[in-house]
């Protein structure tokens, strides 16, 4: 990595660069690294009701709720910008450049009364020209994810045949309705929408369904 003035050079040559160390660039967290991972799925069927016939044994037997939980860590991110390379307007999208004694965590009231400021904007700006950015890489750390999906079911064993039942099901999925932010924009460091989410993933949804087994 190279990083210099932006005076132009008789020949196209660039003079008086820096090298940078390779590892402030590359060694860091993958992007896809989750610190912690957590699912368990589960299946509670109904213990009632076994010695029960009729009317009454069909009602009361047959229930199973099952689910799945799972957690997961924030995703790493990299803060970049996008930065004029050449006079004919070419852009490239370049490592960002971090600002001294400014934290990366927002604090006040967010500019965009429609977004979560998740990063604060002043913590980085966008690099010169011709310089790399020193923005470590993957050291950003965006929302975690927890969701239940939940499924409840109920069985009836019909007398026809053996083998033949009728089931009804209803799945929620997201079933306590929690908000699970999107990743944050990190592409556009020194403008004010640095690290804001506008959007989450869905809410929680509902479904039904019947099936005749035979």
């Amino acid at each position: 990595m190279v990083s210099g003035g932006t005076t132009a050079v008789a020949g196209g040559t660039q003079t008086g660069g820096v090298v940078e160390s390779w590892k402030q660039f590359y060694y860091g967290k993958l992007s896809y690294d989750a610190t912690h991972s957590l699912a368990i799925s589960f299946t509670i069927t109904s213990p009632w009701g076994k010695s029960m016939t009729g009317a009454k044994g069909a009602l009361v037997k047959g229930w199973s709720l099952s689910g799945v939980t799972h957690y997961q860590t924030g995703s790493p991110l990299t803060a970049t910008a996008s930065v004029n390379i050449g006079l004919s307007g070419i852009r490239a999208g370049r490592r960002a450049q971090s600002v001294a004694n400014q934290p990366l965590s927002f604090a006040g009231s967010c500019s965009n009364s429609k977004a979560l400021c998740w990063f604060n904007p002043a913590a980085f700006a966008a690099a010169s020209t011709l310089a790399a950015g020193n923005a470590p890489t993957d050291n950003l750390i965006g929302p975690n994810y927890y969701q239940w999906d939940l499924t409840a079911r109920k069985t009836i064993i019909l007398p026809w045949r053996e083998g033949m039942s009728f089931q009804i099901q209803g799945d929620a999925f997201n079933a306590f309705n929690r908000t699970n932010w999107n990743n944050p924009t990190v592409n556009n460091a020194g403008s004010t929408s640095f690290g804001q989410i506008t959007g989450s993933l869905p809410a929680r949804v509902v479904q039904l369904g019947a099936k005749f087994n035979f």
